[in-house]
């Protein structure tokens, strides 16, 4: 017999999971609190930066580079266009530590180009740049649709044998050494391994993560340009600290998404509890990147909403067993920067839980979070 494996929360990264381990052949049940693609966690909004260009961390390459790998397999397989690639501007002070990441990366890809200011503002009018930027053309970078992403990542595991059960939360894990308990509404059931991918749930169905896990509230902002033929021009574009931002230009071409960085992240205990009302510092800060950097468009929003992300101290993801408990495989704590490489996490997840070595190498992320919690 195979072993019988559950994952916890069919989302960014547990559609990913389940896909990898149903496709090996394995018994695979996907708990999932709402349904695959759903509006209430992290993956909304339309629209997700895609990237080739590393500002957090460059050991994040290789699993960066098997990502694309297996977003070309999963667009293959589903049949739906998961990715716009058009390019990505990436753009910050020349000095700042994460631009000084991203060139050392842009280095080493062969799709991209650095650009001084003066050629930055040439070749790209509708964007405006600081004196003091560097700035990296991402050729192979665009827009990734995050909730048909997750779809379609759903749809190939079920296809491949795995049985999805939404509308069904999780309230309880625990480790019982010869198995692992799993308690749903419909009851305990008993696992060989579980992988828990629950974005901002998870610490409240793993507690012993409580110390290392918190959830945020992100929140978008949409805004028209200008005139009728104005965005014509704007590229997928992120900031790098400290003027963080990020830009995408939505698929009808009539409006661009914006978002801020973590201080801009309200600490939420629950998705369910996020206030839903814009604060007018945020829109303080969202009008000043528009002016400042998007003068074609208008920087009154024509539409707001809210996500919710699970966060470490250290931003360096959790992608290890729970504390004490190593049948329990979790993925979690991508600080919002994972859904780039949402496929390959997925899949060294899959790994983990079958014990097998890492396709990957991610011995840094095993010291990251020790003795750093909130």
């Amino acid at each position: 017999m195979s072993s019988r494996f559950a994952v916890i929360g069919a989302g960014t990264m547990g559609a990913q999971a389940a896909w990898r381990l149903a496709s090996r052949g394995h018994r695979v049940v996907a708990f999932e609190k709402y349904a695959p693609g759903h509006p209430y966690g992290a993956a909304g909004g339309e629209t997700r930066l895609y990237r080739n260009i590393e500002l957090e961390d460059l050991r994040y390459t290789p699993l960066v580079r098997r990502a694309s790998e297996l977003w070309l397999s999963l667009e293959t397989q589903s049949g739906w266009k998961l990715r716009d690639i058009t390019g990505a501007v990436i753009a910050g002070h020349a000095e700042a530590e994460e631009t000084r990441r991203a060139l050392a990366a842009a280095e080493a890809e062969p799709g991209a180009e650095v650009l001084d200011v003066h050629d930055a503002r040439r070749r790209f009018p509708a964007h405006a740049f600081d004196a003091e930027d560097a700035v990296i053309f991402d050729r192979g970078g665009g827009v990734i649709r995050p909730e048909l992403t997750v779809k379609a990542a759903a749809t190939q595991a079920v296809q491949a044998g795995c049985e999805l059960r939404t509308h069904t939360p999780v309230t309880s894990v625990e480790d019982r050494g010869s198995h692992v308990e799993v308690t749903s509404a419909r009851g305990a059931e008993a696992f060989d391994r579980v992988v828990v991918t629950a974005g901002a749930w998870t610490q409240h169905v793993v507690p012993q993560l409580s110390g290392q896990l918190r959830s945020h509230q992100l929140m978008s902002a949409w805004f028209a340009g200008k005139t009728a033929n104005a965005l014509e021009g704007v590229h997928p574009l992120i900031r790098t600290n400290p003027t963080y931002c990020y830009a995408l230009p939505t698929s009808d071409g009539y409006g661009v998404k914006l978002g801020l960085g973590f201080g801009f992240h309200p600490r939420v205990e629950r998705p369910e509890d996020g206030p839903r009302v814009v604060e007018e510092e945020a829109m303080a800060a969202f009008r000043e990147r528009v002016r400042r950097y998007l003068p074609v468009v208008d920087p009154e929003p024509y539409r707001t909403d809210f996500y919710y992300e699970s966060y470490t101290a250290s931003r360096h993801e959790w992608l290890a067993p729970a504390p004490g408990q190593p049948n329990i495989i979790v993925a979690s704590g991508f600080s919002g920067h994972g859904f780039k490489m949402s496929p390959a996490i997925g899949e060294l997840a899959a790994e983990l839980a079958l014990g097998d070595r890492p396709s990957v190498d991610i011995s840094f992320l095993e010291t990251a979070n020790d003795g750093v919690s909130w």
